[in-house]
């Protein structure tokens, strides 16, 4: 395990647990709670039809930001997870750590977006773009 693993996992992860408050993890925080609560105002304001229609390309700008920010987070998080004893294993660990509830949350939020991307034209696709509200329970781990 390399420094800069330990340092991102205390960033990304660690931070929610501990009482320790350094400049960087409070700049992280509220970096993600904004995003996150962001996104929820997003999907919220962009389902009242004046409103969608005349900034679809802001909320669909919006939200390719948001997914990629997601999924370089999610990404990251696996990468470093092996940080912790817990998840030292470099594959079953990380799929442990995957496997965490509040892990599970994250590619709920964002792979409906891969999916519509890819152009899989299944209609219900649209429905699974709601999952993005599940963000929201993430907002608890970043007081």
């Amino acid at each position: 395990m390399n420094r800069a693993q330990s340092r991102i996992w205390e960033l990304v992860e660690v931070s929610y647990d501990s009482d320790s408050h350094s400049p960087v993890l409070d700049w992280y925080d509220t970096g993600m709670m904004a995003l996150i609560l962001l996104n929820v105002l997003a999907v919220v304001i962009a389902s009242v039809e004046e409103i969608g229609g005349r900034f679809a390309g802001f909320f669909s700008a919006f939200e390719v930001f948001s997914v990629a920010a997601f999924t370089v987070k999610y990404i990251v998080k696996l990468w470093a997870c092996t940080a912790d004893a817990r998840y030292a294993h470099p594959v079953l660990g990380r799929v442990k750590y995957a496997l965490t509830p509040m892990v599970i949350i994250d590619p709920l939020a964002f792979l409906p977006f891969y999916l519509w991307f890819f152009a899989i034209d299944l209609r219900f696709l649209r429905a699974l773009r709601l999952f993005r509200l599940l963000r929201v329970l993430k907002l608890g781990r970043y007081q």
